[in-house]
């Protein structure tokens, strides 16, 4: 029996490169499966500072 593995990988980051002027920056998406990726934003802002560097999809309060 053949059994596919598949991959599926979510990414949340900042374009910390473009803060408008109430000093938010995009929250973008990045989709990977089976090593193809697709990007886009999330249509969402947040201020930079409330997003940990090392805890994926957390937010502080």
């Amino acid at each position: 029996m053949n059994v596919m593995k598949s991959t599926f990988r979510v990414l949340f980051y900042l374009r910390k490169n473009e803060v408008n002027k109430s000093g938010n920056s995009s929250i973008m998406v990045r989709i990977t499966v089976n090593g193809e990726q697709v990007q886009f934003s999330s249509k969402l802002q947040i201020k930079p500072e409330r997003m940990e560097r090392h805890s994926v999809g957390m937010l502080k309060q």
